[in-house]
């Protein structure tokens, strides 16, 4: 299997591990239409009332040396098309998921017999209403890295949704 294939495959693993833990059901797409997932769960209103969200995903991975930024972003080169994806409006919240892995593949995943780690972390980027690139190939966005992902962010995303319908106020 080719690495990028692997570490792609190690990204819905860890999307996975995270979203059993906040109790929400990750569907691969398998279909090349620049969403890579679903994400679907319920959060409750102010009022106790439930609430379905379906957050549709773009899930990258990448590893080895990133940009970071003064602000604390990471910079990360996303192809145009899947960035003309996500900047579009769409009937469910869009967002892009990028692990970030160790540089070495030998560091990526360490198991034993009493953990599995899968080394570093996922960030989230919410380009929706931002304007699509005319770049060729590639356009270089940032992630926030206060946008680190974890089971408890995922449920807040989720729940600001419900309570928003849309999830805007995260755009850069």
């Amino acid at each position: 299997m080719h690495e990028s294939k692997r570490k792609e495959e190690i990204s819905f693993s860890y999307l996975n591990a995270l979203c059993a833990i906040a109790g929400v059901i990750m569907q691969r797409n398998y279909v090349d239409n620049g969403i890579d997932a679903y994400l679907e769960g319920d959060v409750y209103l102010e009022d106790g009332s439930p609430f379905k969200v379906t957050i549709a995903v773009q899930v990258k991975s990448t590893s080895g040396k990133l940009g970071v930024t003064a602000n604390n972003t990471i910079k990360y080169p996303l192809k145009v098309r899947n960035h003309n994806i996500l900047c579009s409006k769409a009937n469910s919240q869009q967002l892009l998921f990028v692990l970030i892995l160790p540089e070495k593949e030998e560091d990526w995943v360490n198991l034993t017999p009493d953990e599995l780690i899968i080394r570093k972390c996922m960030y989230w980027l919410n380009l929706t209403g931002n304007q699509p690139s005319t770049n060729r190939y590639k356009v270089t966005v940032e992630l926030p890295m206060e946008n680190r992902l974890d089971s408890n962010e995922l449920l807040s995303i989720m729940s600001k949704i419900a309570k928003d319908g849309v999830f805007y106020d995260t755009c850069i």
